[in-house]
């Protein structure tokens, strides 16, 4: 179970729900499986990623210079540095502007995403504690006051924070403006209580920075995009990935969509432009189902290798590529907009991994 749900708070990117209706669809989808005897890859869950919380009085909005930004991409289309061409080619290595003064034991080894429109980390459940840091991009403020957090000071300056007998949330700004979503927890939701969650919690905050920590580098490169995306970030750790989308990473609604999570927190999230947007991954084999769990047979291969089709024909999966297997996914398909296709495009995602190139 550890191993699904970790792979599926990995993998996606900023255009996710609450990441506890996440793993709630998760757990659906295992259930699915078993049932259905076949891996449904979680496309649009697959973005587990701690969405800032709001509702009530909105915080007084604080300057947000772009951080780490160059003169080449800095402020192209109002999105901290992400360039405004087509992106197809070769990534540089991205820094990782996320440092940790303190950190708890017991932490797995942790997957970094890193780029331009995206900075976080995740420690997965490897049992033991979980730890995932998100930086929001979007330039959203969440408001100070909600029902069921409670107020919290970090660095002399608000947030807030929940705290359940698994987990504990704080949300709270950065010096640059920049709001930062930290979920720490020790099993799932409705599992044993877990003291001094939320004291770990506050440590945790206090130590971190905008500062590089870190270095991502992508060991392969795709020759061929379709038109209009731009590179947002790049993943390393267990796995390598590249996201690229279309839309602005911007707030289109700043009124909250409200919900709850499964173990009670209330959450409220802005409408962002994400567009329509594509995640490429390459893990070493075992880091994905094999055989007959890959699903269905594509109707052609991909550089001469198995390719199969998952998740609705939203993700595809070569099986085999540098001796591992690499996917491409559409990303989260019920948020792209209205002009975005209806169907599966499932030959655009053939295409891109057609042409993607290892570098090494």
């Amino acid at each position: 179970m550890s191993t699904r749900l970790n792979r599926a708070l990995a993998e996606g990117e900023r255009h996710s729900p609450d990441p506890t209706e996440v793993l709630a669809g998760i757990r659906a989808g295992v259930r699915r499986s078993r049932r259905r005897r076949r891996f449904a890859v979680a496309g649009s869950a697959g973005a587990a990623v701690l969405v800032l919380a709001g509702g009530g009085l909105l915080v007084q909005r604080l300057p947000i210079p772009p951080v780490g930004s160059t003169p080449a991409t800095d402020g192209v289309d109002g999105v901290d540095g992400v360039a405004a061409a087509a992106a197809a080619g070769p990534v540089q290595p991205q820094p990782c502007r996320l440092g940790f003064g303190w950190l708890p034991t017991n932490l797995a080894t942790p997957m970094w995403t890193c780029g331009p429109g995206d900075q976080r980390v995740l420690y997965p459940m490897d049992g033991g504690p979980y730890l995932r840091v998100d930086v929001d991009h979007s330039g959203w403020q969440p408001p100070l006051s909600r029902k069921g957090w409670e107020p919290v000071v970090v660095n002399g300056r608000t947030g807030r924070m929940a705290v359940k007998n698994t987990r504990a949330l704080v949300l709270f700004p950065l010096s640059s403006g920049r709001w930062v979503g930290l979920e720490y927890g020790v099993g799932q939701p409705g599992g044993p209580r877990t003291e001094k969650l939320g004291e770990t919690a506050k440590r945790i905050a206090e130590g971190i920075g905008e500062t590089v920590a870190s270095t991502v580098r992508v060991p392969f490169a795709p020759s061929y995009l379709p038109r209009g995306q731009r590179f947002v970030s790049a993943l390393g750790g267990t796995k390598s990935g590249l996201t690229y989308r279309e839309g602005s990473g911007r707030v289109l609604d700043r009124k909250p969509v409200q919900g709850l999570t499964e173990d009670g927190i209330p959450t409220d999230r802005p409408t962002v432009d994400y567009g329509v947007g594509y995640s490429i991954r390459w893990g070493p084999t075992g880091s994905e189902p094999t055989g007959k769990e890959l699903g269905e047979r594509a109707d052609r291969d991909v550089q001469g290798l198995p390719t199969y089709l998952v998740n609705r024909g939203m993700t595809v999966i070569v099986d085999g590529f540098h001796g591992g297997q690499l996917s491409v996914s559409l990303n989260g398909p019920e948020r792209i907009r209205p002009t975005a296709p209806t169907a599966p495009p499932t030959g655009e995602l053939l295409q891109i991994a057609e042409g993607i190139r290892w570098t090494g």
